[in-house]
């Protein structure tokens, strides 16, 4: 196509361009193409915010996937173990430690020295079987999730409600609540917990 441009009167300010073609002349004045620059320009600042929106959106909805799945991970983990540990409840040596503690003056401070816990080497490196039996972690000792599992066991015999604490990567211990006050139970270190 050929473009001709023909300048109006100067006073009305105004522009004509004309295109050669066997279709219909196209005339734009000066305040029409103004209009539709200002249209446009609005509408990229449209478009920027909404696209502001839309990172905002998906950032967000991002944060919430990683806190969702976090949480969802430790209360599957949590179930995952709590069912063991009943499973276990009534094994003999859990059953033997139940008894023995029923008749201490602190329970849970019974239970953890009654399962000490010996740091199972070869079990770390292979990592496998997901739990051991009581009779192996009493005879060789463990991992810490073998530890936890065996004193929650024994605890929920002895009524004594207790949660799995995953806050360390790589690491689980229980923290149980028993007359009023709360106790860590962390492979071989027990305290109580400040309520306060």
């Amino acid at each position: 196509m050929f473009f001709i441009f023909r300048w109006g009167a100067l006073l009305k300010k105004e522009v004509e361009v004309e295109i050669i073609s066997k279709t219909q002349p196209l005339i734009f004045t000066m305040d029409e193409k103004q209009h539709k620059e200002d249209f446009l320009k609005g509408l990229l600042v449209i478009l920027d915010f909404l696209l502001l929106v839309i990172i905002f959106i998906l950032v967000f909805d991002l944060m919430i996937l990683i806190f969702v799945t976090t949480f969802e991970k430790e209360t599957f983990k949590t179930n995952v173990y709590s069912i063991h540990a009943e499973s276990i409840s009534n094994d003999p040596l859990i059953l033997t430690v139940s008894e023995k503690c029923d008749y201490s003056k602190n329970k849970v401070r019974c239970v953890f020295d009654e399962t000490v816990f010996e740091y199972d080497d070869e079990r770390a490196i292979k990592n496998y079987p997901t739990f051991i039996s009581p009779e192996k972690y009493f005879t060789i000792g463990g991992i810490c999730r073998d530890s936890a599992v065996i004193r929650d066991s024994i605890l929920m015999n002895l009524g004594i409600n207790c949660l799995y604490d995953f806050s360390t990567p790589h690491h689980v211990f229980l923290v149980c609540f028993y007359e009023g006050k709360a106790y860590e139970l962390n492979n071989n270190n027990f305290r109580v917990v400040d309520n306060g």
